[in-house]
């Protein structure tokens, strides 16, 4: 994901939620997918071993997590077109007010279906995981190398987040 032209596009935006929301969804992107990937649930296989999961819940965690990924990679280029519209549209000088608070308005929209998405993902994982499980995949996570070649989700205090969960 570029993040500079993300913010970019945020910032042109104006939008304080949008802002919170793109600091959460660069941390997400940038440890949870690889580049040109969208995030979404990603459990790598060295993250579930060790974590006793019945094939039951293996099954419905492969199914959750592509589900995720197809659900928020949809979402993603959505957003991605809307932030394309609504640049075309602050290029000009004379400005269309009324496209750009629509555009706004749907880029608001989209991004409260990627929060609901990472609401109902992390639902989902507390009814497959029991408690100890999902307690070790969190550990697990933390230790997860980062692109930047540090480890830790972006529940490592160093990314200012503390409740990330596997996306």
């Amino acid at each position: 994901m570029d993040t500079s032209r993300f913010a970019k596009q945020l910032k042109l935006a104006g939008r304080g939620a949008a802002a919170c929301l793109a600091a959460t969804l660069i941390c997400v992107a940038s440890v949870g997918a690889a580049p040109g990937e969208h995030p979404g649930i990603r459990l790598v296989d060295n993250e579930t071993n060790g974590m006793n999961l019945t094939p039951a819940q293996q099954q419905r965690l492969t199914a959750l997590e592509s589900a995720s990924r197809t659900q928020s990679a949809d979402l993603f280029s959505q957003l991605q077109q809307t932030r394309r519209k609504l640049s075309d549209v602050y290029r000009k000088y004379d400005l269309d007010a009324a496209a750009a608070a629509r555009l706004n308005q749907d880029l608001n929209r989209v991004q409260g279906q990627l929060l609901d998405l990472r609401l109902s993902d992390q639902q989902q994982l507390r009814k497959i995981l029991t408690p100890d499980q999902f307690a070790q995949l969190q550990s697990s996570i933390q230790r997860r190398p980062r692109p930047d070649g540090g480890h830790g989700g972006p529940g490592d205090p160093s990314h200012g987040h503390r409740d990330w969960t596997p996306r």
